[in-house]
Parts: structure tokens; sequence; C-alpha cells
């Protein structure tokens, strides 16, 4: 009966120091994130990514092409950002994805002012539209839980696609127009407009 019991009062200490130590380690892990407000939406950082500058509407670790989130407010922030991305880039992917109830378009571009490749992930949280940025080839589990962590979107799948692709088309023909008048202008000059011209893009909806 002894026996029984001893046993009984080891195991039992066994499990409370089980337990002591799962509970040390997700308050380690939990004191490890760190929680910024970008334009009044909480974003939830791990601990590489909390040396960042904030301001109402950016959080950036160095510049964009390093780490950044920016609430875009507006068509024109989110147009002239594509444009970036898409019409001047050196392009090497993008996709059409859902994060964790955030629809998202992921794009993956080389970068020469930086010399190295970045991953931009335009996204809608609530009612509002972010880009978040990063020094990387491929949307990584980190990054998907700092979109996770912001609320899930309030359009649908096809208003999210059809406003990345509205805004888009609408803003490269800007960009077209401007480039023609450009090039019609400088016509004596030795002007090649290959290093300028958009790549027109088809969307596609993946997931």
């Amino acid at each position: 009966m002894n026996r029984k019991f001893s046993i009984l009062i080891l195991s039992l200490i066994v499990l409370l120091l089980f337990a002591g130590t799962t509970m040390i380690s997700a308050d380690s892990n939990s004191s490890n994130l760190k929680t910024v407000k970008v334009d009044n939406v909480s974003f939830t950082l791990p601990q590489q990514y909390q040396s960042g500058n904030l301001t109402n509407n950016s959080y950036v670790i160095k510049n964009v092409f390093e780490f950044g989130i920016l609430s875009l407010g507006d068509n024109r922030n989110l147009g002239s950002n594509l444009i970036d991305e898409l019409y001047y880039s050196n392009l090497n992917s993008y996709e059409y994805t859902d994060i964790d109830g955030h629809y998202a378009f992921v794009t993956n571009s080389y970068k020469s002012s930086v010399k190295h490749n970045v991953t931009s992930i335009f996204f809608n949280t609530g009612d509002k539209m972010y880009l978040l940025s990063y020094n990387g080839n491929n949307l990584t589990p980190v990054i998907e839980d700092v979109i996770g962590s912001t609320p899930k979107s309030e359009m649908s799948r096809d208003e999210f696609v059809d406003l990345i692709n509205s805004t888009y088309e609408e803003y490269a023909a800007d960009e077209d127009a401007a480039n023609e008048a450009y090039e019609y202008e400088k016509s004596y000059e030795d002007y090649s407009n290959s290093q300028t011209h958009h790549h027109r893009i088809n969307f596609i909806w993946i997931i």
C-alpha cells in the first residue's frame, strides 16, 4: 500500500513539474511578442521584427525592403505601390492567396537598390488595405502569423481581386500615356522604352 502511494505521489510531482515547465514556456513565448498599431490596426510581431520605427501609418525596420508595414489608405497609394511592384520592378512571381481569412496578393521581385529579393503582400484587414514587405523569397509562417493577428477581411474574395486588378489597370494606363508622351517629346534622343515599359499581367486567382 505504501509503495503504491509513493508511486502515486511521484507521478503527481512529475506531472506538476511538466505542467509548470509548459506554463513557463508559454509565458516566455508570449513575452517575446510585441503589438504595434498601424493606422489603428494592431499587428502582433515576433522578436525578430520588433526593432522598427512606428508612425501613424507605417512601421519600418531600416527600409521597406527589409521589413515594412504600410497602411495604403486609398486607391492612389494602392495604385502607386502596385505600379512600383508590377510595372517597374524585376518581377519573379505573383499569386493571389488567402492568409488566415485575409485575401492577399503576393509578389516577389528583385530590388536593384538593395541587391536582394523582396516579398510584398497586399492584403485586406477589416475595411483597410495594407502592404507588408520584407527581405525574402517566400511567404513564411512567421509572416502569416503577423497578418493573421489582424482582423479578417470584410470584403469578398471577388471584391478584393477586382480592386487589385482594376486599380493596377487604371494606373498602368496612366504610366503608358506618360511614357508615350515622354517618348514623343524626346524622340530626338536615343531613348529605349524597353527598360521602363510595364509588363502587363492577366491576374488569376490561385489558392
